[in-house]
């Protein structure tokens, strides 16, 4: 595959197994498990857990990869380049969600590199093959989504991490610096439209970002998140943890008329930074 490999630069020491690769740079120890959809399924600061952790698959901990759709897909079928592609649904809102990479296996390619190709069945509009890249620094960790295809196809691609919503009794808040976001429709599918920032809680996709995300708890611990996305989904709705979702186009992006098509000739490319600290 095409595009950068940040990763093996260095910067950090790996270990682990062909299944889970343990990175450490100073005080951060991340762990991946390359057969749960390569998600990182703990990011420890100091010895300090700040993701939800889980086992198992589905969409309830870690940081996942959202792939060829993020967010939720209407009905399950996206409409594009004159053709209808039909995809699982959840039972809880009919729609299809975060894509079909979350929870499968990945191929471990390098110290921190991880491959896989969307499954052919219940397929997509054309192949398209993934790679993960990470680089742990002492203060921050940088991350890197290389989407390759042999054909022309709607594509929307994120990451989806969990992260604990209290440390040390403290619970966060949120700054996200957004000019607007896509107003939900009454499924619940983000439109096309823009409207002011409403009031907490959210489940809204922001765009006009003009600084990183920043969480805060208390004066326990700070991360600021960085990304080239044009869209970030922030979800606050469970007692246990927040999401903090950045994505290369919005939710139910491959029915709109204006989606993103990814060429052969051209590979989508999405990076995030998380930096952190002690308040």
């Amino acid at each position: 595959m095409r595009g950068p490999n940040p990763a093996r630069d260095g910067g950090h020491d790996t270990s682990g197994t062909d299944r889970v690769t343990r990175l450490e740079a100073g005080p951060a120890v991340v762990e991946v498990d390359a057969h749960d959809g390569a998600r990182l399924t703990s990011l420890r600061l100091d010895g300090q857990e700040l993701l939800v952790t889980g086992q198992g698959g589905g969409f309830g901990y870690g940081c996942f990869v959202m792939a060829p759709w993020a967010g939720r897909l209407r009905n399950g079928r996206a409409t594009a380049l004159g053709r209808s592609v039909e995809v699982p649904v959840e039972a809880d809102d009919g729609h299809g969600l975060h894509g079909l990479v979350h929870s499968c296996p990945w191929d471990r390619t390098g110290p921190a590199s991880w491959e896989v190709t969307v499954p052919e069945r219940p397929g997509w509009f054309a192949p398209v093959r993934l790679r993960q890249d990470l680089r742990l620094e002492p203060d921050r960790l940088e991350l890197t989504l290389t989407a390759t295809v042999d054909a022309p196809t709607p594509l929307t691609v994120g990451w989806h991490p969990w992260f604990r919503r209290h440390l040390d009794d403290h619970e966060v808040a949120l700054e996200v610096p957004a000019a607007w976001i896509h107003p939900r429709d009454e499924a619940g599918i983000p439109t096309t439209a823009r409207a002011p920032v409403p009031p907490l809680p959210w489940d809204d996709t922001f765009g006009g970002l003009t600084a990183p995300v920043v969480l805060t708890w208390g004066r326990v611990r700070r991360v600021t998140i960085e990304t080239d996305a044009p869209v970030v989904v922030v979800f606050t709705g469970r007692s246990y943890g927040i999401c903090v979702e950045p994505q290369s186009g919005p939710p139910n992006e491959a029915n709109h008329p204006d989606a993103r098509i990814v060429t052969p000739d051209a590979d989508l490319v999405l990076r995030s930074t998380w930096r952190w600290g002690l308040l």
